[in-house]
């Protein structure tokens, strides 16, 4: 009668952990079967265990083939791993939900209890922190979605990308957008454009230099806060899995080993692992804030052929970091005893498709926030460089008009000036201290410029963001239309 190995295993499933099925079955050769048995061998092939004992290897251990077939799967599944476009879909949502909820605050509090377990004791409340919010995302995500169900194929290529997608955007991006804000890059930049309408090229030059190291710097810093938070928590991860194999082995009575893999965890793997991908995520982090303008790339514009070559050097960059990352780990695990059935090999090809659609994925969500971003701010940045134009032109016909008393071959008197004045004030051209210069500059102009004043303390002042150049303006001052702002060289 055949002998039900399987079934044993999973009886004493406490007992023998995830230990090969052949270690189970000469444990019960040993107890049960050896006076019925000549040897091993003879009674597994006449429990009818064999074929079972020989896939289970061949799952730890897969061959060339096995190797290359799951690989080949995962980049270009196959018609037998039947994903529907059902299936994608809900892996998609899933995937991005998991990403956005729970996959960040499992990140910051391992990461947060592996650097607090390097700490004096009095701040082991640091390491205590960060085991608790990651205990606490674990257990939100389990009640939120329930356990991880397994996935083949497309399937599981979008939803391990798309879970990955916000922890490796969102911290990095955070942490840019606030330095950013705190240093003020957004000013500078600014008043180098206002110094390049000026005629200041040197000032311009310097400051938009300024603004770049500056961003620069902000997404060095980025990338290295993304890195380290990744880096803490794949270390944690590796002295986790450590302790729990302990535990295992320990259930097993194996006390010798249970302890050599409990100091393997707490020895240099753990740093190692924590090294190999803050590494990598460094790198990574750092290209695809190119994709999202998070570093130089907001400030000097750069074309369609810099922005191509961006995302294909970041998917290349991505994968062949995460591939290094993967099997690095994996075999720090293995060859530190951890994690003995590690195939660094296997663990590496396994994540290139996961990796490639996460990039991809993070090029089209990029794509879509510059276009915002290019739409928004460069309107307001036009209507700002026109307003600067068209009022320094007008204060230049002031100026000519009142000092020759001619504007553009015509007679020009105060009241013209204060009808200019009057309308560029609606129109948002001039403010209160263009009317005190006005003042200082031109004491003929006083009784009318009063009555500006007064006029706007009776009705709100109209700012225009990208204003046109009023009609009533050009006629007013009797203007020929080739002599418009449009066409006249800023003062």
């Amino acid at each position: 009668m055949p002998f039900d190995i399987l079934g044993y295993q999973k009886a004493n499933k406490d007992y023998y952990g995830d230990a090969p099925l052949i270690d189970v079955a000469k444990d019960v050769y040993e107890q049960d079967f050896k006076d019925r048995a000549p040897d091993f061998e003879t009674w597994k092939k006449s429990a009818g265990i064999d074929p079972i004992l020989q896939e289970d290897a061949r799952k730890r251990n897969p061959t060339i083939e096995d190797r290359l077939k799951e690989a080949t799967a995962h980049v270009a599944p196959v018609p037998d791993h039947d994903s529907t476009l059902g299936g994608v879909v809900s892996s998609f949502g899933e995937g991005l939900k998991r990403g956005l909820t729970t996959e960040i605050p499992k990140m910051v509090g391992g990461a947060t209890e592996f650097v607090g377990s390097y700490l004096p004791k009095p701040l082991g409340m640091v390491e205590e922190a960060g085991k608790t919010l990651k205990d606490w995302a674990g257990e939100k995500e389990k009640e939120w979605y329930g356990e991880e169900q397994p996935r083949q194929g497309l399937e599981r290529i979008v939803y391990e990308g798309t879970k990955m997608l916000a922890p490796s955007i969102i911290p990095a991006g955070a942490v840019s957008t606030g330095l950013r804000a705190l240093r003020g890059i957004g000013d500078i930049v600014k008043a180098a454009k206002v110094a390049e309408l000026a005629g200041d090229a040197a000032k311009a030059t310097e400051l938009f230099a300024k603004a770049t190291n500056m961003a620069k710097q902000g997404s060095n810093i980025a990338s290295a806060t993304a890195a380290g938070l990744f880096g803490g928590q794949q270390g944690q991860q590796t002295r986790d899995t450590a302790n729990e194999r302990a535990d295992a082995l320990e259930a097993q009575g194996k006390l010798d080993e249970a302890k050599q893999v409990r100091a393997a965890g707490q020895g240099l793997a753990p740093l190692g692992t924590a090294a190999i991908e803050a590494g990598g995520e460094f790198l990574g982090t750092k290209y695809l804030g190119k994709l999202f303008h998070l570093d130089e790339g907001e400030i000097v514009k750069r074309g369609t052929v810099n922005v191509i070559k961006d995302f294909l050097k970041t998917l290349g960059v991505e994968v062949g970091t995460e591939i290094g990352q993967q099997g690095g780990e994996a075999a720090v695990e293995k060859y530190s005893g951890i994690r003995p059935e590690a195939d660094p090999a296997m663990e590496a090809l396994d994540v290139i498709g996961p990796v490639a659609f996460m990039t991809m994925l993070t090029g089209g969500v990029a794509g879509a926030a510059n276009r915002v971003n290019r739409n928004a701010p460069a309107d307001k940045e036009a209507g700002l460089i026109k307003r600067l134009q068209t009022g320094a032109y007008f204060s230049g016909l002031i100026d000519t008009g009142l000092k020759t008393g001619q504007a553009n071959n015509k007679p020009f008197v105060p009241a013209d000036a204060i009808q200019i004045i009057r309308a560029g004030r609606q129109e948002g051209l001039f403010d209160d201290a263009d009317l005190s210069r006005f003042r200082e500059r031109y004491p003929q102009l006083m009784g009318g410029l009063n009555d500006v004043v007064t006029e706007s303390l009776m009705e709100k002042v109209t700012q225009v963001a990208a204003p046109e150049i009023p009609q009533e303006i050009v006629k007013e001052t009797n203007v020929p239309e080739s002599q418009s702002p449009e066409a006249a060289p800023a003062a």
